[in-house]
């Protein structure tokens, strides 16, 4: 832990934090009317102005969402069909566990992330009219700690690690959680920095999160470029000025009504071969 940055109860401090924003002279962050209303950023340390990248450079650092872009929910299958009958109740649940998140987002209020999709479940439970028992819901959320990597996830992380690309790795997820599923795929060691928007209490895409890893990697917007496979992830990178990468999982589209991301990507592999570019 960085003393200077953090505080005793894990909770993120930024000193001398101004209100502002750093994506000025970003070449690679682009807009779109609908998006240049100013947001307010409550904890964000002044940095000088960043070199403009080229709109398809590598960013000397990645930043990677964890849930879906690195790790593979269809583990989750087994106990979902254990305890519903389909397997297919998985999606159903993780699509409550974002929107929950999102309510969040919007109200400006928190609820940790594990706390959410113990919600969730109970929510999704209802909604099929089933009583879990304590060994169902157990089953369910202790496998969320214990999710494989996607295939092409050490391929790409073996090659920009071995590119000297600073990596780190950012979720909305619980701490003990978060570390817990990276050790189990066998990831922690690939990233300088592994951090949780529970140290700031507010969930991505709000763009406090965004900021907290800027500040820790001691990077700007524009170095910093962040992965995901989620839509409104890649939207709430992009609105804070980094380069983004929307990596294209299963039932994943671009967000019409979104910014562009950087790049629009099958796979992990195929960022990884941008290095050859």
């Amino acid at each position: 832990m960085r003393s200077s940055i953090w505080g005793a109860h894990g909770s993120w401090i930024a000193p001398n934090s101004t209100r502002g924003s750093i994506a000025s002279g970003c070449s690679s962050m682009q807009t779109s009317p609908q998006w240049q209303k100013p947001m307010p950023v409550r904890m964000l340390r002044a940095r000088p102005a960043a070199a403009p990248h080229a709109s398809h450079a590598m960013p000397p650092t990645l930043v990677f969402d964890v849930n879906e872009t690195l790790l593979d929910l269809s583990a989750l299958d087994a106990p979902f069909n254990d305890a519903f009958g389909s397997p297919d109740v998985r999606a159903e649940w993780f699509a409550q566990v974002l929107q929950s998140a999102l309510v969040h987002t919007v109200l400006d209020t928190y609820a940790d992330f594990s706390a959410i999709a113990a919600a969730a479940l109970d929510m999704i439970a209802a909604r099929h009219d089933r009583s879990l028992s304590e060994a169902e819901q157990t089953a369910i959320l202790d496998t969320v700690r214990e999710l494989p990597p996607h295939p092409d996830v050490p391929y790409a992380l073996d090659r920009l690690a071995a590119a000297d690309i600073r990596l780190a790795a950012l979720s909305n997820g619980s701490p003990d959680v978060l570390h817990a599923q990276l050790a189990h795929a066998d990831l922690t060691a690939y990233f300088d920095e592994i951090l949780s928007a529970h140290a700031v209490r507010r969930l991505k895409p709000a763009p406090d999160p965004y900021h907290m890893a800027m500040d820790v990697l001691g990077v700007s917007a524009c170095d910093m470029g962040f992965v995901a496979a989620h839509t409104w992830d890649v939207a709430g990178a992009m609105r804070v000025g980094c380069p983004a990468t929307l990596v294209l999982r299963d039932g994943v589209t671009p967000d019409p009504l979104a910014p562009p991301p950087t790049h629009t990507l099958p796979t992990l592999h195929a960022l990884a071969d941008l290095l050859d570019a």
